[in-house]
C-alpha cells in the first residue's frame, strides 16, 4: 500500500538570488539543485524521520522524475482524480448560479437534477447546456438553456466529444455526476422518479394563467393542491387528485367530485324578514 503525499517548497527567486549572491536568472536552477541533492543524499528523509519517529523506515522522498513505473501512474490516477472532482464543482456551482437567476422559468419551484444532452458541431457531438433537462422532486421537467454561463465550456474541457446519443445527468442535492453514452439511460441513474403527465393520457392540462373556481373564489390553476375541489368551465365540480407541472404547463389528474368532496355552498347570510 502505497500514500503519496506531496512537498511542496515555496520561494522566492529574487529573495534566493540575493542570499546566495546570485543572478536572479540562475536562482530557479540554483534553488532547484540544492533540493535534488537533498532528496539523493537523504537529507529531506533524514528530517522527517527527525520529526516523525513513528513514520521512520516508511517514507521515501523522490522527484517526479525519480519516480518509478508504478508510482507514477498511481500519481497520474490522483491528480486527474482530482482534476475531474475540481471540474464535477465548478460544474456544479455554475449550474446552481444559473438557476437560481431564472426562477421565473422553473415557475418558482426548487430543482433537483439537470440532465445535458449533445449538440453536433462541425468536429463532432458535444455535451451542451442548451435545451437541457431540469426536473422536479415528483420526476416533473422544465427545458432551460444555459445562455451566458461557463456551463458549456466545462462540460467539453471534462468530456469533449461523445457519442450523439451521451448525456450527463447532475444531481443539486448530492452533487452525484452519472454519464452514460445512452442517454436514456441517465434518469435512472440518477433516481429520478417516473413521471407519467402528457398530452392525451386523459387528464388536463393547463396554462399557467388560466383559472378555475375554489371554494366560491376564482384562483388560478397553478394555485390548486392535490385534493382540491374546484369548478371548471363546464360548471360541475372536480377533484383535483394530483397537479403537477408538464413543462410550461399545469397538469391535473381529475376525478368527479362526490358529495363527500364537493364544497358546500356559501352561507348566502340570514334570510331578509318580510315587511310588516
Amino acid at each position: 500500500m502505497n500514500v503519496i503525499l506531496a512537498l511542496v517548497f515555496d520561494y522566492d527567486a529574487a529573495d534566493w538570488a540575493r542570499e546566495y549572491d546570485l543572478p536572479q536568472a540562475d536562482a530557479a536552477g540554483d534553488f532547484a539543485a540544492v533540493l535534488r541533492r537533498a532528496v539523493d543524499d537523504g537529507g529531506i528523509r533524514h528530517a522527517l524521520d527527525t520529526a516523525w519517529p513513528m513514520m521512520r523506515g516508511h517514507a521515501t522522498v523522490h522527484t517526479l522524475d525519480g519516480l518509478d513505473a508504478t508510482l507514477r501512474d498511481t500519481l497520474l490516477h490522483e491528480l486527474q482524480d482530482a482534476h475531474d472532482a475540481d471540474h464535477e464543482t465548478a460544474l456544479l456551482a455554475a449550474i446552481r448560479d444559473h438557476l437560481a437567476t431564472i426562477p421565473h422559468e422553473l415557475y418558482r419551484r426548487e430543482p433537483r437534477w439537470v440532465i445535458f444532452h449533445t449538440d453536433e458541431w462541425d468536429n463532432g457531438h458535444f455535451l451542451t447546456g442548451t435545451a437541457a433537462e431540469v426536473y422536479f422532486p415528483d420526476g416533473d421537467s422544465v427545458e432551460v438553456d444555459f445562455d451566458g454561463s461557463c456551463v458549456d465550456d466545462l462540460l467539453t474541457d471534462a468530456y469533449g466529444t461523445r457519442g450523439s446519443s451521451a448525456a450527463l445527468g447532475v444531481d443539486l442535492h448530492t452533487g452525484a455526476v452519472d454519464f452514460d453514452d445512452f442517454g436514456d439511460n441517465v434518469p435512472d441513474l440518477l433516481g429520478i422518479p417516473a413521471h407519467d403527465h402528457h398530452d392525451g393520457d386523459g387528464c388536463a392540462n393547463y396554462d399557467t394563467d388560466y383559472t378555475v373556481i375554489r371554494d366560491g373564489d376564482e384562483v388560478a390553476i397553478a394555485d390548486l393542491r392535490d385534493g382540491d375541489v374546484f369548478i371548471d368551465c363546464d360548471d360541475k365540480p372536480w377533484m383535483a387528485a394530483r397537479v403537477g407541472r408538464d413543462g410550461p404547463h399545469v397538469h391535473v389528474d381529475i376525478q368527479p367530485a362526490t358529495a363527500a368532496t364537493s364544497p358546500a355552498p356559501k352561507d348566502p347570510g340570514p334570510a331578509s324578514q318580510p315587511a310588516s
